[in-house]
């Protein structure tokens, strides 16, 4: 298996990843996650870096989940969530306007703000 980067915003400018949730047969991140990953696998098997780190990544922002019984982490798993760097969450913060998909663009709302409220503590941690 090759080693997974983070993409750069070159690479997800250039890759259809939307293509692939407006592809989707169901709408919902759960879906999503299934055909990233289905796509970074294919680009593997390409030998494609760059599109599978694209796919990858999206995959990893759509296999996220709600857990709304635990209000200060009420997105996780946490340590999933707080695995994004910087630059993916600098990514995602310029990208969000563009996302098509209401879903997805709702998501990826949700991790950036998520994780600047975590880091920055402006809500209470249990």
């Amino acid at each position: 298996m090759t080693s997974i980067d983070s993409p750069t915003a070159d690479d997800v400018t250039r890759m259809p990843w939307q293509q692939v949730i407006a592809d989707a047969k169901h709408c919902g991140c759960f879906e999503y996650c299934n055909a990233f990953c289905r796509s970074a696998a294919e680009a593997e098997a390409e030998g494609d870096d760059r599109a599978q780190n694209v796919y990858a990544f999206f995959a990893r922002v759509t296999s996220l989940h709600f857990n709304l019984d635990e209000p200060s982490a009420p997105l996780g798993p946490e340590d999933r969530l707080l695995g994004f760097t910087d630059a993916e969450l600098a990514l995602l913060a310029g990208i969000v306007v563009d996302i098509a998909d209401p879903e997805m663009r709702a998501r990826v709302a949700d991790i950036v703000i998520g994780i600047t409220a975590m880091t920055r503590c402006i809500c209470p941690r249990g």
